[in-house]
């Protein structure tokens, strides 16, 4: 819930003070829609009372005011375990939905896991209230001593330690 306001908050500060804080008001380039706001350099953070939970940083926003839509282009995201292990997920583009929490990454998405884990994909949806990933397209996963698999329609939790892949390729042997 402190999350959510925080956003809305930053986003209704930007929106009554653009001028002055350096953004600019624009209708929006053709292929971003209906934009209220873009900003370069964006950076959002997630907090609860005690400590960060997610810090997002994108080399530019399109934010729609109306419809809680945030567009991103050159997504990186860092979120913190309750122990602050960090998960990193970069990638090209994605879309923040404020209002159901999640973002939809897309193209050359990549997982870095506190574990070693590293999955790479072209789509991903992380959702913000349950902590948890998942996607349809194919993926590829890196395990800490060499081990790979490839499959789809993957599940996970934030830190890569219980993964579901539904159609997997391959096989990983525990050590």
């Amino acid at each position: 819930m402190t999350k959510s306001i925080f956003l809305f908050l930053l986003l209704f500060c930007l929106h009554c003070g653009t001028e002055d804080a350096g953004f600019r008001k624009v209708d929006g380039p053709p292929e971003k829609g209906n934009t209220d706001i873009v900003i370069q350099n964006f950076h959002a953070t997630g907090k609860n009372d005690k400590r960060v939970l997610w810090t997002l940083v994108s080399d530019r926003a399109y934010i729609n005011n109306k419809t809680g839509i945030v567009l991103l282009d050159k997504v990186n995201l860092e979120y913190f375990d309750k122990k602050n292990k960090k998960t990193i997920i970069i990638s090209e583009r994605g879309v923040l939905h404020q209002k159901k929490r999640i973002m939809i990454l897309d193209d050359k998405v990549k997982v870095y896991s506190p574990n070693g884990r590293k999955l790479y994909t072209n789509h991903l949806v992380w959702e913000e209230k349950t902590q948890k990933l998942h996607t349809d397209a194919p993926v590829k996963i890196y395990f800490p001593g060499g081990d790979s698999l490839n499959g789809q329609n993957l599940k996970a939790d934030m830190n890569l330690n219980k993964i579901v892949v539904d159609q997997p390729i391959g096989q990983v042997q525990q050590k």
